[in-house]
């Protein structure tokens, strides 16, 4: 197969581009965290389970986020006042560059087990071609198909706080904590491509320190800037985060994009169900799904039915577990309409109708979603 001697070239060139810029000299933390940062991240993260059980809406969540944002960096720029940078090990660097060497390259094999097929004939030429098989695509070349385009409404605040905190970094590099909030501030402001550079800045610094969650972070910033698709770059990043943990949710989540982009789909359904089965508590999987399964069922029509049903039955089953918006009820209507599955849908209509009692917007979502569906009430 062509795949096996492409993904292990493909995963030796990325060793080498990690192994160059660690041998340079990447830089550790300076250790600027306090415990007011370390406040105002958990508040963010206690944001973010909030919106996940719906117990706050879209713009009370983005209004909180920007606030809380701004307050953590004025935190950290008074932390950093505090306590100067220090620099890193370049040791802890060459480490780093012999566990990528001897990992990364006999790995690709086992992540090609994991998102691909060894066992199967190549895929036939015609299914490559197009955007669909952007896993062979670079980013650059991504973006020259479809531009990203900031459509975030700038916040003057976070703008004034996030130059400081631009000039401060180029004066301190080796600030890692500083580093991290500034991903998150430039992808809240909207800038992909400056968020994308300091979470490779924030890998680097930690060279063999790094964790998984770092590299799904850089996918998933990558796959943002390329409106959905996976480059060959972000698939990179995956890789090494599911060497590194290959429970990652994000990194999976992804791993079923990837499927898709391949054609096929019957992989990513099984991967998606796989992922939200093994979750206990309200991610955002579930919903993420719920809204791409519309468009994924109209694009690719040859999926195999019980490979459908048994992941719209796990998709309801944790809405009804961890609860569902309006939106995700709605979906799981329709398709299981879509699946033949009509008096099924009419069912999970009933219990949604029961779900929203009194809640004259949702009902009127789920009520034009049986309609579509074709079922009477």
């Amino acid at each position: 197969m062509q795949f096996l001697p492409t993904g292990a070239a493909l995963s030796a060139a990325v060793a080498c581009f990690l192994i160059l810029m660690l041998l340079r000299g990447g830089r550790n933390s300076s250790g600027t965290s306090s415990p007011e940062v370390e406040i105002y991240k958990a508040q963010l993260k206690e944001i973010e389970s909030d919106q996940r059980r719906q117990q706050l809406s879209a713009e009370e969540s983005e209004e909180s986020v920007r606030e809380i944002s701004r307050r953590l960096l004025r935190a950290h720029d008074r932390a950093l006042r505090a306590r100067p940078g220090r620099e890193g090990s370049r040791i802890a660097n060459a480490v780093a560059a012999a566990a990528i060497l001897f990992v990364l390259v006999p790995g690709a094999l086992a992540i090609h087990a994991l998102i691909g097929r060894p066992q199967m004939p190549d895929m036939p030429l015609h299914e490559r071609i197009g955007i669909a098989a952007s896993s062979q695509v670079g980013q650059q070349q991504l973006l020259a198909l479809a531009p990203s385009v900031n459509t975030t409404s700038p916040d003057a605040e976070l703008l004034l706080l996030t130059a400081k905190l631009r000039r401060r970094l180029s004066d301190n590099p080796d600030d890692l904590e500083g580093r991290r909030i500034l991903v998150q501030s430039e992808l809240l402001l909207g800038n992909l491509r400056a968020a994308i550079q300091n979470q490779e800045s924030v890998i680097l610094s930690l060279s063999d320190r790094t964790p998984s969650e770092e590299f799904s972070l850089l996918a998933d910033l990558l796959i943002s800037e390329a409106n959905g698709f996976v480059s060959i770059e972000a698939a990179a990043a995956l890789k090494l985060a599911l060497l590194l943990n290959p429970e990652n949710p994000t990194a999976r989540y992804y791993v079923a994009v990837l499927h898709l982009q391949n054609g096929d789909v019957d992989a990513a359904f099984d991967t998606w169900r796989q992922l939200i089965s093994g979750d206990s508590t309200p991610a955002p999987w579930a919903g993420l799904v719920l809204a791409a399964l519309p468009e994924v069922f109209v694009s690719h029509p040859d999926y195999r039915r019980n490979t459908a049903l048994a992941l719209a039955d796990t998709l309801l089953n944790h809405v009804e577990i961890h609860g569902g918006s309006a939106e995700d009820w709605s979906t799981l209507i329709k398709i299981n309409a879509s699946l033949q599955r009509k008096n099924y849908s009419r069912d999970i209509f009933n219990r949604a109708r029961s779900q929203f009692r009194g809640k004259m917007r949702e009902l009127e979502i789920i009520s034009d979603a049986a309609a579509q569906a074709g079922i009477s009430h």
